[in-house]
């Protein structure tokens, strides 16, 4: 930081550099952030993030087992197979970015992301 002090009918002047002229009027202008203002910043963050966090799970497929016995399903999703078994009554959330799910008797069915599906005795119906 440029500073320097001259010594005027004895008090103490400070006089400000080119360095320090140019912080003060960045401070005034408000590009350097004030303390409200990055307040703001970090609340839009938080909404942002949560935003982020609540969209992406509300893509994913969900499915329910609303039949008297467990069901196992195979689920393809980027290539990966899995199964993924429910209880009578289950639930589970499945293809964040689409899959095709093969029922217990053989059906198979392209899910996009954000649908509700269904199984009562081995048959699905997607909401």
């Amino acid at each position: 930081m440029n500073v320097a002090f001259r010594r005027h009918s004895g008090t103490m002047r400070h006089k400000r550099g080119r360095s320090d002229r140019v912080s003060q009027s960045l401070r005034e202008d408000g590009a350097l952030g004030s303390a409200v203002g990055m307040k703001q910043f970090y609340a839009q963050l938080v909404v942002v993030v949560g935003s982020v966090l609540v969209a992406g799970s509300g893509f994913a497929a969900s499915i329910h087992n609303a039949g008297s016995s467990a069901v196992v399903l195979v689920v393809v999703e980027d290539g990966n197979k899995a199964e993924v078994a429910l209880d009578a009554g289950g639930s589970d959330v499945i293809c964040a970015s689409g899959c095709f799910l093969t029922l217990p008797n053989g059906d198979r069915i392209g899910l996009a992301g954000g649908e509700t599906v269904e199984i009562k005795d081995g048959v699905a119906t997607i909401k």
